[in-house]
């Protein structure tokens, strides 16, 4: 009878949820509410293949190709995996514009644009004061974008922990020891 009833009736199968959900009725009343998310994949460093664990990752852009782009702050580098999650490659070090060896200093953002004359990995290096742009494909390094010069800018008070890029090549940056609002640099970073 069981077997009867079991090929009868649907069976129905879900994700567990490693976590669960809530919300509060008009009276304030805690009510269980349905996974708005389920996770698909949990990725870390062992499934990133990584020998030196992420450490305080600040992080995370993916390209028009679904590739990650992960700022790992606390090893001072940027971990870029494809679509799958598979590891490409790690920027830890790079030769810089005067052809010396060089590294980040707690990177805290990227940002990604996929074409035009501006195409690159751009990187917020905030402890250095500057923004890195590196090669999206193989992680080269193409300019440093230092510091800008500018009477608008109080000594000391650039520490870029944000940017973008938009299609007429101007770079909007957030500085963590600016309060009076956002920087703009042109295309040529001035």
């Amino acid at each position: 009878f069981i077997l009867a009833l079991l090929m009868v009736l649907p069976i129905v199968a879900s994700a567990a949820t490693p976590y669960s959900t809530y919300t509060y009725s008009i009276d304030g009343e805690l009510l269980n509410s349905p996974d708005a998310y389920v996770p698909d994949v949990a990725i870390d460093s062992a499934t990133l293949g990584l020998d030196v664990k992420l450490t305080a990752p600040s992080d995370i852009e993916a390209d028009e190709e679904g590739n990650l782009y992960i700022t790992d702050a606390g090893n001072n580098r940027i971990v870029v995996t494809d679509k799958h999650y598979r590891l490409k490659y790690i920027i830890k070090t790079f030769v810089n514009n005067d052809g010396v060896d060089d590294a980040f200093s707690s990177p805290t953002s990227t940002f990604v644009v996929d074409s035009g004359e501006m195409k690159g990995l751009y990187v917020c290096d905030t402890f250095n004061k500057r923004i890195l742009v590196f090669n999206q494909d193989d992680g080269s390094f193409i300019r440093e974008i230092s510091e800008p010069v500018s009477e608008l800018i109080k000594t000391g008070q650039y520490a870029p922990i944000g940017c973008v890029v938009d299609k007429h090549g101007r770079i909007f940056v957030v500085s963590n020891k600016t309060t009076e609002g956002i920087i703009v640099l042109t295309a040529d970073a001035q």
